[in-house]
């Protein structure tokens, strides 16, 4: 999606939540960028090499992650509030 114009972005990460509300659409969604995952996402599911190893709600994996993969992971995603990443743990 970071090739897109922010305008066209903005429309497609609406999409998903525009056809839940009208027609009960659900999918599947795979992702590396987190801020999108957050956006577009009700569940969330983390995954270490190629098994899941969290999954919950979205506020809850974002809010307080239990396994330490995903603890890294949210760690260094940048936050909304700070100028770049938090430093995090490798995983």
């Amino acid at each position: 999606m970071r090739a897109l114009d922010v305008s066209i972005r903005a429309q497609v990460s609406d999409l998903p939540e525009d056809l839940r509300a009208e027609t009960g659409f659900a999918a599947l969604f795979i992702g590396h960028g987190l801020k999108v995952v957050r956006q577009v996402a009700d569940r969330v599911a983390a995954t270490y090499p190629g098994r899941i190893v969290e999954e919950g709600a979205r506020e809850q994996v974002f809010h307080d992650p239990l396994h330490p993969c995903t603890q890294a992971l949210v760690s260094a995603a940048p936050s909304p509030r700070a100028a770049g990443p938090r430093a995090g743990a490798s995983c």
